[in-house]
């Protein structure tokens, strides 16, 4: 137990039964990190614990995060913000994957409304399966290409087909 002091940066430090605590004088976890926040109890085995001491508000501010980093760019993950959601951010600090708590997932949005919410273009390596497909009305090309022996079923409600054959 003690106090660490480096000029005027002053933090507690919390060693206790292999546990370290930093902010906080009670050790959590085997390495509990926190600017004042209680630590989460109830959930055992944790190697790490990051806590912001904020509620949801401000992406900056309510934003609990860790930073990977080389001397060219870095990688930011961490938990908060506007919204209760997980978020990945790009080296220039522009969020580019969010995890709702409610379980949807966005790639290039921050509100995804889908369980994968997806804006931008899709490259898909592999199969794809559907029991539904909806094409947006905002099509103009769609190329298929169906298994041999698969039965296709189309509704529409406006088909318009070319004047000329192919």
């Amino acid at each position: 137990t003690g106090t660490i002091s480096a000029g005027t940066l002053d933090s507690t430090m919390m060693i206790k039964s292999g546990n370290v605590a930093i902010g906080s004088t009670a050790p959590t976890d085997k390495l509990y990190i926190t600017d004042g926040a209680s630590a989460y109890s109830g959930q055992d085995h944790r190697m790490l614990q990051l806590k912001r001491n904020a509620t949801n508000s401000d992406d900056d501010d309510s934003f609990c995060s860790m930073l990977f980093s080389n001397n060219t760019n870095g990688f930011q993950i961490g938990y908060g913000g506007t919204s209760d959601r997980f978020r990945f951010l790009d080296g220039g600090g522009v969020e580019r994957v969010t995890f709702l708590n409610g379980g949807n997932v966005g790639i290039g949005t921050t509100d995804p409304g889908e369980a994968l919410d997806i804006v931008g273009n899709l490259k898909v390596r592999g199969d794809i399966t559907a029991e539904t497909l909806i094409i947006s009305s905002s099509v103009t090309n769609l190329t298929t290409q169906f298994a041999s022996g698969s039965t296709i079923s189309v509704s529409y409600t406006h088909l318009t087909l070319p004047t000329t054959p192919y």
